[in-house]
């Protein structure tokens, strides 16, 4: 279920280690796309099972678009303010060591290919 995130401009530096930054100076010029509501919030998603909540990042906008019709049809709540926003990679990895877990979603054309292939050996 989609509830309210980290805000958008909240961002710690959390661990200052060499390697941190330079992993965050590497990472600050790829895009990656996430969902987030009209408090400029990003929007987690939450397991029924577990209850744990995580932050989905797509690799494509059209991607992420695609995920943003499909949370609107699960929770009607999420259509009015609710868009898809670009953030910088690096902002991802500094809200790993603020503790917010997240999954980069691949490439849907990506994942179409591999499963090509994939049959394709079989």
């Amino acid at each position: 279920m989609p509830r309210k995130g980290s805000s958008l401009g909240s961002y710690s530096r959390g661990w200052r280690g060499h390697a941190a930054s330079a992993i965050e100076e590497r990472l600050a010029g790829v895009p990656v796309y996430a969902l987030s509501n009209s408090s400029d919030e990003f929007v987690l998603v939450s397991g029924v099972r577990t209850g744990k909540s995580l932050g989905l990042f797509c690799l494509k906008k059209e991607d992420a678009e695609t995920l943003l019709e499909q949370m609107k049809l699960m929770d009607p709540g999420m259509r009015q303010g609710s868009k898809v926003v670009a953030v910088a990679l690096n902002k991802v990895f500094q809200l790993k060591l603020d503790g917010v877990a997240f999954r980069l979603m691949p490439d849907s054309t990506q994942v179409k290919n591999a499963l090509r292939v994939s049959n394709l050996a079989t």
